[in-house]
């Protein structure tokens, strides 16, 4: 009698123990980009392209490769985008130079030479539907996935 008390306790334990973890074939975790964009990089202003991991309101994660995440091992700053219009590149150039909107008036006639990020905007407004400003790079881009993270 013993052995099989043994036995079903073993096997309660087994199940338990497997309808606890996660099978090989979840990707529940494993998070693939649902957003793509581009940024300024370097001297020479070369627009990259990069894969970022957004929802409905933030910028969670950008990467230069679309690769496969798990977004829970990370410690993520969430950053808020806003849909791409000449007034918010302006303002989030504003902002991160530590200009006044009228500062940027006074220099209209020579400030996308002082400015790639505008020039880089203004080139891509019809291309890209939102801009962020992450970690000081001002980042245009597209969802590609209607997933949220």
């Amino acid at each position: 009698m013993k052995t099989i008390r043994l036995f079903g306790l073993i096997m309660l334990t087994a199940l338990v123990f497997s309808g606890c973890s996660k099978s090989d074939d979840d990707n529940s975790e494993k998070m693939r980009a649902n957003a793509k964009g581009i940024y300024l990089y370097g001297p020479e202003n070369k627009e990259i392209d990069l894969f970022l991991w957004i929802n409905n309101d933030v910028v969670l994660f950008l990467s230069d490769q679309e690769e496969y995440l798990n977004l829970n091992d990370w410690n993520l700053d969430p950053y808020a985008y806003h849909p791409l219009t000449k007034e918010t590149l302006y303002q989030i150039v504003c902002e991160e130079y530590g200009l006044t909107m009228e500062d940027l008036a006074q220099y209209k006639s020579y400030y996308k030479e002082d400015w790639p990020e505008i020039r880089m905007g203004e080139r891509n407004l019809s291309k890209y539907k939102y801009i962020v400003n992450y970690y000081h790079d001002i980042i245009l881009f597209n969802r590609t996935s209607s997933v949220n993270y």
